[in-house]
């Protein structure tokens, strides 16, 4: 399959199979690769967008979301299950998983302002690590709205300085 970068501002979108030049983008991406509609043998798998090299980092297990820190050594990840609707830590090296909290997020659109749409994913976690890796900030709506949410996780995650590159 393919996998496209889209930025932005870009004149469109980048292979990241296919090595471009040398074209210096920054980061990795991650996502979850499932081989068929079973979710059997599903992994989190890494491109890297500088050279397009893939990673397999670790099996899947319940992430319906998920984004690395600065340093890609953690990748927070959020549940999809109503019946472990929780946050987790994915640490790449050791290729263990950490429960963080619960998001108590239900899944469900919530109306957009102003229009007779609603938006599906108004309520998904989407967690997402502070600029020094300390904070998770994520979505929910627990208490009846979708608002954001953060919890402190310095015991686990060492302190990332962000690099321009």
């Amino acid at each position: 399959g393919r996998l496209w970068l889209m930025r932005p501002g870009a004149e469109g979108p980048k292979n990241l199979r296919a090595r471009e030049g040398n074209e210096r983008l920054g980061h990795e991406v991650c996502y979850v690769f499932c081989p068929d509609d079973t979710g059997r043998g599903a992994t989190v798998r890494c491109v890297d967008v500088n050279t397009g090299k893939e990673r397999v980092v670790s099996r899947y297990t319940r992430f319906g979301w998920l984004s690395a820190n600065d340093d890609n050594s953690v990748i927070v990840g959020a549940s999809r299950s109503l019946a472990g609707p929780n946050i987790y830590l994915l640490f790449s090296r050791l290729q263990r998983e950490f429960t963080v909290c619960e998001h108590a997020s239900s899944g469900k659109a919530y109306p957009i302002a102003g229009t007779e749409r609603s938006d599906p994913w108004a309520s998904a976690p989407e967690p997402v690590f502070s600029s020094d890796s300390r904070w998770i900030y994520f979505v929910s709506d627990r208490e009846g709205l979708p608002a954001i949410y953060r919890t402190a996780v310095p015991d686990l995650v060492e302190e990332t300085r962000r690099t321009e590159t």
